[in-house]
């Protein structure tokens, strides 16, 4: 029997089937419990009102631990297996990803005017890109960051820039090889630097249908 040959692009369709995967167990799993625990909960605490009011606030304090943790599964589920299909999905899914790194992450993001361009399986490489490096950065301070997604000549530019604060600070938190195996799926050059504390991700690709 012969063995199938193990390329950059069936390693990344591997990781996006076991992704996709994981979100659906998430969702049909963990998601749906949580949902019915709130609902159970909301039940309960109309009876605490009447039977046990003295408990009330305890009630309120959970049932708000509990959306916030049904809020972390459901962000979870999108980042696993994001609705990713033009430039503008790509778009929101990095702002939500961004808003989920709370205040140890400020991004500015700039992207061109037909986002429409990027098509389905590029939209979700180049988040990717960014969703893998943005998540290598430490968050030990507020770091500032910008994503410039730009058109030009037949190719999509995105270029990631993060200040870390830290000249010392190695590349070793981000996982290279998975990025470059993404780029390598669209056929995109990619360039990563490191100097006096600047992170720049360069990444390109040709428009394609």
């Amino acid at each position: 029997m012969t063995e199938a040959p193990c390329t950059a692009a069936s390693l990344v369709q591997a990781l996006e089937r076991e992704r996709k995967y994981l979100a659906e167990e998430l969702h049909e799993g963990l998601c749906q419990n949580l949902c019915g625990l709130s609902i159970q909960l909301k039940v309960l605490e109309r009876r605490c009102m009447v039977e046990a009011p003295a408990i009330k606030e305890e009630f309120v304090a959970l049932q708000q631990t509990l959306e916030q943790t049904i809020d972390q599964a459901r962000f979870l589920y999108r980042s696993l297996y994001p609705p990713v299909t033009d430039g503008a999905t790509m778009a929101q899914a990095i702002g939500e990803f961004v808003q989920s790194k709370g205040g140890s992450l400020e991004c500015d993001e700039s992207f061109f005017d037909d986002p429409a361009k990027i098509n389905p399986n590029q939209a979700l490489i180049f988040f990717r890109i960014a969703q893998e490096t943005l998540r290598g950065i430490p968050a030990k301070e507020t770091v500032r960051a910008s994503i410039v997604l730009q058109l030009d000549n037949g190719l999509i530019n995105m270029r990631i820039a993060a200040n870390l604060h830290d000249s010392q600070l190695s590349l070793a938190p981000i996982p290279l090889e998975i990025i470059q195996l993404h780029a390598e799926r669209i056929g995109a050059n990619l360039k990563m630097t490191l100097e006096k504390g600047q992170l720049v991700v360069d990444c390109s690709a040709s428009v394609s249908a």
